[in-house]
């Protein structure tokens, strides 16, 4: 359970791929994460009775959500890998790039407050990090709003836990495709 008052880190980015809390998938009555909505567009909230209604009628869409709940897990577990072995620089790369694939642009609306969060760091690395990417001519921004200039380049310099994440979406949510 969050501890009350204590700095949290942001462990996942969900868009219209996915869904949060992975909970009631796995039939748990209680969920110890906090979810925020961060960014402009739809979030749609279902009650979990609702959910579980879908999800346990027989319709597929619990073999979807399990794999989903498979892909989390892969992308947690790749996310405890690059905070421990990767520069502030290639993790801030990564979720920029993850980001926009969630938000489908490269018109990001996040401060460095939340990019913080996202990378547990202090502000100011955030802020450092920025300059070096704008110096670079791979983003622009201003107090809360990213653009992405050079996206292919923001990739070479990201971690490889960016191509590791998108191949196990790929692999893990293709077999629902084929099966």
């Amino acid at each position: 359970m969050p501890v009350p008052g204590a700095p949290g880190i942001q462990l996942a980015l969900v868009g219209n791929e996915g869904m949060l809390p992975a909970s009631p998938v796995l039939r748990a009555t209680v969920c110890p994460f906090n979810c925020k909505v961060q960014g402009p567009g739809r979030a749609f909230r279902l009650r979990r009775h609702a959910l579980r209604f879908q999800v346990f009628d027989g319709t597929g869409v619990h073999d979807m959500l399990n794999r989903y709940v498979d892909v989390r897990q892969a992308q947690l577990a790749q996310q405890a890998v690059c905070m421990n072995c990767h520069s502030v620089l290639q993790r801030m790369a990564r979720w920029l790039l993850t980001t926009r694939d969630r938000a489908h642009a490269p018109e990001l609306f996040l401060t460095h407050d939340v990019l913080a969060s996202m990378l547990g760091v202090r502000r100011e690395s955030v802020s450092r990090m920025a300059s070096v990417l704008a110096r670079q001519g791979l983003i622009s921004y201003r107090h809360g709003y990213i653009l992405l200039l050079d996206e292919a380049a923001l990739e070479a310099l990201s971690c490889p836990c960016y191509q590791a994440d998108l191949r196990s979406h790929a692999q893990i949510m293709g077999a629902l495709a084929q099966g």
